[in-house]
């Protein structure tokens, strides 16, 4: 039976939902590192996560033209498209220290809010350039284009932490994943003691969803054609 999986990031690890053909949310699962995320969904035909993968550095100084794409179908939410550092940025031992090799690399700074996700970034890469062959199974996504995805072209207007924007996307998942209500209470009672909020979850059940629909020719990447960074991976976003 195949399976798609969707993988968030939150402040205790990472958010790993597995869906099944009958649009059930089969797993709903709080691991706390990137490696028991590809263990966990092994099993999984696509695995879509939301973190970039394909970096530029010092061999390959570009702005990433996926992000540039993101942005622009995005529109009025194209800020939720954060910049992405440099490789060298990202394994940077300290926020200076990013900031100057960013600024040297790719001649910008490097946001607090960007440095911050650095370590997550961090894990994906090394376990994506230690096994390439996971790349054909685990690929970038957004939640936001995701989210304009399931919501026919349209970006949604209210921002994920709200009350508004919660009722929308779940109420725009509940036609895609059957069981989405029970999977998510389910899992803020097995996680309660976590800091595990609604749009993490909603967030990761999204990513599942639109692997589903990848693998049924109902979504793409942009661009089409991706560009490679220096160690082979791919400048590419899945989820329009």
């Amino acid at each position: 039976m195949p399976l798609w999986a969707g993988v968030d990031g939150c402040r205790d690890g990472w958010v790993l939902a597995v869906m099944d053909p009958t649009r059930s949310i089969l797993d709903l699962a709080l691991l706390r590192t990137f490696g028991e995320v590809v263990i966990h969904a092994r099993g999984a035909d696509l695995i879509l996560v939301d973190i970039p993968m394909g970096l530029p550095s010092a061999d390959c100084p570009v702005l990433r033209r996926c992000d540039t794409m993101a942005r622009e179908l995005l529109g009025t939410r194209a800020s939720t498209v954060f910049p992405v550092p440099a490789r060298e940025a990202v394994w940077a031992e300290s926020y200076p220290e990013a900031c100057r090799l960013n600024r040297r690399i790719l001649g910008r700074d490097l946001s607090r809010q960007s440095w911050g996700i650095c370590p997550k970034i961090r894990e994906v890469d090394a376990v994506l350039r230690l096994a390439p062959r996971l790349q054909d199974s685990i690929r970038e996504t957004h939640p936001e284009l995701c989210f304009r995805l399931l919501n026919r072209g349209r970006p949604l207007a209210n921002p994920k932490k709200g009350q508004a924007g919660q009722r929308v996307r779940r109420e725009l998942l509940r036609g895609f994943a059957v069981n989405l209500d029970a999977a998510t209470r389910q899992a803020r009672r097995l996680y309660r003691s976590a800091s595990l909020s609604p749009d993490d979850l909603l967030d990761a059940v999204a990513a599942a969803v639109v692997a589903r629909l990848a693998a049924e020719g109902k979504a793409a990447s942009v661009p089409l054609a991706p560009e490679r960074d220096a160690c082979g991976l791919a400048m590419e976003v899945v989820g329009v």
